[in-house]
């Protein structure tokens, strides 16, 4: 007797390999948010009490990216987590 290894309940789903890739980009969104707050607090911290040119430099290049990495993960986490879900309390036929 043959074991057809193709044949199984259910297709395989990339839903987990997303989920994860999700977990990761929100890994390396904090890893930002923290890098751009340190790294802003050492800046001013240079002339307190002033304005800053560095500060408004390392938010353009610091903001953007956080926020589009972190839109991509949150995005991702509840588009994933739904799926997942919806599979686990779904009825099995």
């Amino acid at each position: 007797m043959t074991i057809n290894r193709f044949s199984q309940d259910r297709p395989s789903s990339r839903v987990p390999g997303f989920f994860r890739a999700g977990l990761y980009s929100l890994l390396v969104t904090i890893l930002l948010g923290v890098t751009f707050a340190l790294w802003s607090a050492q800046e001013q911290a240079q002339n307190p009490g002033q304005k800053n040119l560095g500060v408004a430099v390392l938010a353009m290049m610091f903001l953007p990216a956080i926020l589009l990495l972190g839109a991509f993960s949150v995005g991702t986490l509840l588009v994933t987590g739904s799926v997942l879900l919806y599979r686990r309390l779904s009825v099995k036929k």
